[in-house]
């Protein structure tokens, strides 16, 4: 297991730092195919990389879960992860081999991890707004110029609070369109314009909207008569509905309608989920334009609709300073649903994100998350090839989960300092624990300045004296091992994600606690393959 673990590390280390180096992978189909260039930890983290002995490919595997947990829940400080692990599980390995207590250890170094933790949440400030510091940050964090000049463009003209999407696109250069609001992607049932007039609308813009949220089935024709009554009521006459399905006769009506000046209804789709997600994805834009969420109701034995929508409206009606659609999207901008009640509803989704552990499901509410933001700013990354336009796209996902990050938990300092500025909480625990506890705390407390003598040594430097260097210097400076200098770590933009370094923290602790105690691998019977038919 130890050899799988140091395979795996000895392919991420290079990976760590601003003077950081490339992997190649090779391809599965053979090495007549030009092999993927990774620059990121979290890419290799997430390639299926086999080991021929069965042992090492179980540490190997064991030490890769814990790092893909990393990159799909933080998107960022997997290589800080892989190295913090390695060298934990190295000092207790040694401590092992005396005579030490696993089981026992492993109590004192989750404890450890713990405390640094707490430490680190205690370290976290706010990402200073300067335009200067900003760049600087985006820069220390993309070796590609191109992107990181538009990203820092970006976050110096909207600020942090924006979504970030990205998206692949057609040429070589990158653009970016900014959206208020929030947005979805699915697009209306049938563009609400006559044959003649599609071609100039591409989308319907409704301002000062009502904003209909439901997972209705509005095929029956019982639906026409509270609709039409409803929009013919509204003043202004401005109406999106929500609706799982519509009739191309309610389409064709509303469509006269606008045409003859009584009011512009579109029909858009739920947002792309099933099950109780879509209802939960509906509950959130109920909750962000104040409407009565009207959830789907099977048919009562064929003799109608479940409902009559003439006891939910207008009621029911949520509001929007602009509600908009189009052939594959729609958004809402300035819900106007009660802000105690969107602040409540949006402590209960950052609730439920911290304490998920499925990775699909940590992406799911934080996509509901960002319905609540200031605005969405979709970047559309295009490169000269196909690997570049992936490899570039897979940063710009990175440093888009990033923004996202340091907007709600703040920044620590970088270049591995923080790490070691919690070297005190570690050991503190350390004092009051028995022998063997005691030990496991001290591993995790020594390995904390593992990360930052990597990154010295990436750059060509003598770790152990960068280290020595920073330890004696102020809280909040360290060496930049591109200048070969004392800096000031905000001032120049050399900061890490609180967050990201957290979970780098509990993922290696955790994996690490596991590793020592790993007594027996059980490996499963290779079926024999048929040869013949």
């Amino acid at each position: 297991m130890v050899a799988g673990v140091d395979a795996l590390v000895d392919a991420i280390r290079p990976t760590l730092g601003p003077l950081a180096r490339t992997v190649l992978v090779e391809r599965g189909m053979g090495r007549h195919v030009a092999p993927d260039v990774m620059t990121s930890a979290g890419l290799i983290s997430r390639r299926l990389i086999a080991l021929p002995d069965p042992n090492a490919d179980v540490g190997a595997m064991l030490l890769r879960h814990a790092l893909w947990q990393t990159q799909e829940r933080a998107g960022d400080g997997v290589a800080t992860a892989a190295v913090l692990f390695h060298d934990i599980v190295r000092r207790a390995r040694r401590y092992i081999a005396a005579g030490g207590n696993a089981m026992r250890m492993r109590d004192g170094m989750l404890r450890a991890g713990d405390a640094v933790c707490q430490a680190l949440a205690g370290q976290a400030e706010p990402l200073d707004n300067a335009p200067e510091i900003v760049r600087r940050w985006v820069a220390a964090h993309c070796d590609d110029v191109a992107l990181a000049d538009t990203l820092a463009n970006i976050l110096a003209s909207v600020g942090a609070d924006v979504s970030l999407q990205v998206e692949e696109a057609h040429g070589a250069t990158i653009e970016h369109e900014f959206i208020a609001g929030a947005l979805w992607r699915t697009g209306w049932h049938g563009a609400p314009f006559a044959p003649g007039e599609y071609a100039q609308n591409r989308m319907l813009r409704l301002p000062n909207a009502h904003v209909l949220v439901s997972d209705l089935d509005l095929s029956d024709a019982s639906y026409m008569e509270p609709l039409l009554m409803t929009l013919a009521r509204l003043k202004p006459a401005h109406l999106l509905v929500i609706c799982r399905a519509v009739s191309p006769a309610l389409l064709a009506l509303f469509t006269q309608a606008r045409q003859q000046g009584i009011g512009s209804a579109v029909f858009v789709k739920p947002p792309a989920a099933s099950g109780p997600d879509r209802a939960a994805l509906l509950t959130d834009i109920a909750v962000l334009t104040g409407a009565q969420f009207i959830p789907h109701f099977e048919p009562r034995n064929g003799s109608g609709p479940a409902i009559d929508l003439r006891d939910w409206l207008p009621h029911a009606l949520g509001r929007a300073d602009v509600a908009w659609a189009s052939e594959h999207f729609f958004g809402i901008e300035g819900g106007r649903g009660e802000p105690a009640a969107q602040v409540d509803h949006l402590a209960k989704l950052d609730a439920q994100f911290a304490t998920e552990s499925d990775p699909a499901r940590v992406r799911f509410h934080r996509e509901r998350m960002t319905a609540f933001g200031a605005g969405v700013m979709r970047l559309k990354i295009g490169a000269p090839t196909d690997a570049a336009r992936k490899q570039r796209k897979a940063q710009a996902e990175r440093l888009a989960r990033l923004v996202e990050q340091v907007n709600r938990f703040g920044v620590v300092p970088g270049a591995g300092k923080a790490l070691l500025l919690c070297e005190e909480a570690a050991r503190q625990v350390a004092e009051n624990q028995p022998d063997d506890a005691r030990h496991g705390a001290l591993c995790v407390a020594e390995a904390l300045a593992a990360p930052m003598r990597v990154i010295a040594d990436n750059a060509g430097l003598d770790g152990a004296a960068i280290v020595a260097r920073n330890r004696a210097g102020a809280p909040a400076e360290a060496v930049d091992v591109r200048a070969g200098q004392i800096v000031d770590l905000r001032q120049a933009g050399i900061l890490d994600s609180a967050f990201a370094l957290e979970q780098a923290t509990r993922a290696a602790v955790s994996a690490a606690a596991t590793f020592i105690t790993t007594d027996v691998i059980v490996h499963r019977r290779q079926t024999e393959t048929a040869i013949k038919p």
